[in-house]
């Protein structure tokens, strides 16, 4: 319940499960700090909690939940910026010139990937939709601003890494995806066999 007071009867039921780890797939917007503080309390100290994307903006996620947010692991799509290779550093620098201290989001970078992508695919085709769609799945990136790449029968990146954080701390952005306060405790590059054809 989203809107429920707290879970204390929900941690409590987890820590009788003798739960070694916990994996919250809420939101901040569904309450999910509460749940954090409640399972907190309910659980031995060495017990990790872990969480998708939705618990971002990490410094929100900090303010609501106080303390017991330090520690969450949360998993995110892609790369975040300091993960980028030489090429995709370059870029942020560059575009961070530009932007007045704000904040560049992975999301930035992925969006200027894209856009390179497309652009070529369409200087390669003779115009037609199906001739550029054609070129895309032709692409092969080679030290682009996330690296090497090209794209699977669905149309899905053949990189597609996750990116785990550790919260480490209090932070100020309210961007909607920040990870200001957050350290990377790995890059996993799944392989892609892994995604299903569903």
């Amino acid at each position: 319940d989203p809107g429920a007071r707290g879970y204390a009867g929900l941690a409590a039921r987890v820590a009788a499960s003798g739960a070694e780890a916990v994996f919250l797939g809420g939101l901040l917007d569904t309450n999910a700090a509460q749940l954090v503080r409640d399972l907190r309390r309910a659980l031995p100290a060495d017990v990790d909690l872990l969480g998708p994307d939705g618990l971002t903006p990490l410094p929100l996620l900090v303010e609501r939940a106080g303390s017991a947010a330090r520690g969450v692991f949360v998993s995110l799509p892609g790369l975040v910026t300091e993960e980028l290779p030489p090429r995709g550093e370059a870029f942020v620098r560059r575009f961070a010139g530009t932007r007045a201290g704000d904040e560049i989001e992975p999301s930035a970078v992925y969006a200027a990937q894209a856009a390179d992508v497309v652009l070529d695919a369409i200087g390669r085709s003779d115009g037609s939709r199906a001739s550029v769609l054609a070129e895309l799945f032709r692409t092969r990136v080679r030290g682009g601003i996330l690296g090497d790449f090209g794209f699977d029968a669905r149309g899905d990146i053949t990189e597609s890494p996750i990116t785990v954080l550790r919260v480490a701390r209090a932070g100020t952005s309210r961007r909607t995806a920040s990870v200001e306060g957050g350290d990377v405790v790995r890059v996993s590059r799944p392989r892609a066999a892994l995604v299903g054809d569903e």
